[in-house]
Parts: C-alpha cells; structure tokens; sequence
C-alpha cells in the first residue's frame, strides 16, 4: 500500500469515527433530554395534583403569621413550587392537546441562553421552551412569544408541526400557559410558515391601532381560516419553531387569551 493510500485511509478512518462520536453525543444529548423532561413533568403534575386534592378535614395553619402569604399577594400555582427549588427563571408551564408538548418554559435575560441549556441550566443542543426576553414574565403584555426548537427526536416544539393540518387543528384549537400565578387557556387563530424576515415577534405597540393592525396582519397569514373573532382588548400569545420549507423558515402559531 502505498503513502498515500495509508494516508487516505487514516483520514477515512477519523473522519469514520468522528462520525460516531457525533452521533453517540446526540443520542446521549437526546434521551438526557428525554429523561429530565419527564422528570419535571412528573414532579409538575404530582405536586399540583396533590395540592389540588379535596381535603375534607381543612386544617389551621400552624405557620407564623409573618410567613404566610398576605390576602393582596397573588398564589403561586402548586404544580411550580418543586421547579422554582431547580430554577427560578421559570415563568410557566405549557400543555398543548394531541402533541408531547408539556414542557415548563423559562426566561432570562436574552433569547440565546436556553437555545443550548436545558431547563436545569445543562448544556444541551436541543435547549428549552423559553420566553421572550422583553416580554413580562407573568404574560401580561399585549404580545408575549414563546421560542423552542424543531428537533431530531421529536421533542421540545417539533409537534408543533400537526397544526399545519387543519383536521388537527379543529379537533385541537385551545392550548394552555399557566404563569406561576394564574391558569389561563388560549385559542389558536392563525398558524403558517415564514421567514425570518417578517417581524412577528414585535412585543410592545404604540397605540391600540398599531396592536389591531399587527393582529390583523397575522390572521391573514393564515394557512386556513380559523373563524376565531379577535379583539381590541386581546392578548397574544406566540409559538415559534423553526421549519425546513426554505432557508431560515419558521413555524408560527398565534393564540388569543380566552381564560
């Protein structure tokens, strides 16, 4: 064999093996993932539903009164108290029907961090659910956006992908966002694909003309009609994914607060 051949090979050989390595690390990345979702998932469901319990024997506090919550201070959802003990940039829970999204979403202070970190602040390639950095952490504004990405195993926002079939989306139009202090449920009234070039991430408005003529715009943009009515006094709330129809693709769901 000669030098050259030998040479070849050995390049054949690394760039073989650099392949597994890959390969390996994102299967481990995947299922690491996997795993810690349905921890926290569990831990959610487990401790709201055990608050939530009837109790037919309401007992008195035996805590202080200094450290009970006072009537105008706002209750923390039971399901959040063991996921504010792992970390306190979480800001809410998402459950949308038909899909295995059902994933706790944080908010820190830009849209990169969680792109690459889980939700325990582990570097991850597949990251996190995540809020906008600008928005109010309790989803209060006009337009608040929600971010997470497509991914290989199916998890995080790929399931988003249903919507783009209408039947799905008729049999599933109302998704839910409970913030650590309110419950609230939001109706789906426009999905579609774009780039990155439309700014639908826009977050505060001048004027209630601005806000209506932004709704307007992204209900247009529709890829079916949803029938859904919007208001002057609406709140959106935005699902973004990416997509791989062209270069820079994203998919797009918007929801108007009905509770």
């Amino acid at each position: 064999m000669s030098r050259l051949s030998k040479m070849l090979l050995a390049i054949c050989g690394f760039v073989f093996l650099a392949s597994i390595y890959t390969i390996a690390d994102d299967v481990h990345e995947s299922r690491q993932a996997a795993k810690e979702h349905e921890q926290i998932r569990q831990r959610y469901d487990a401790h709201d539903r055990a608050q939530k319990a009837p109790n037919p024997t309401p007992s008195i506090s035996s805590a202080p009164a200094a450290d009970r919550p006072k009537r105008d201070e706002p209750l923390l959802l039971p399901g959040f108290s063991p996921l504010l003990e792992m970390n306190k940039e979480i800001v809410g829970w998402l459950d949308v029907p038909g899909t295995n999204i059902q994933y706790a979403a944080a908010q820190t202070t830009d849209n990169d961090y969680y792109l690459t970190h889980s939700i325990k602040k582990e570097k991850n390639e597949n990251g996190s659910v995540f809020m906008d950095y600008r928005n109010a952490p309790d989803a209060s504004d006009r337009h608040t956006i929600l971010y997470g990405h497509y991914t290989k195993d199916g998890t995080i926002f790929t399931e988003l992908k249903k919507y783009r079939d209408e039947s799905f989306y008729r049999s599933n139009p109302v998704f839910t966002f409970n913030t650590l202090y309110e419950e609230s449920r939001w109706e789906i009234f426009s999905v579609y694909v774009t780039d990155t070039s439309f700014y639908y991430i826009q977050t505060h408005f001048r004027s209630n003309r601005d806000f209506r003529s932004f709704a307007a715009t992204l209900q247009e943009k529709s890829i079916f009609p949803s029938g859904v009515s919007l208001r002057e006094d609406d709140q959106i709330l935005t699902l973004s994914t990416c997509a791989y129809d062209f270069e820079d693709a994203r998919l797009v769901i918007h929801a108007r607060k009905i509770g």
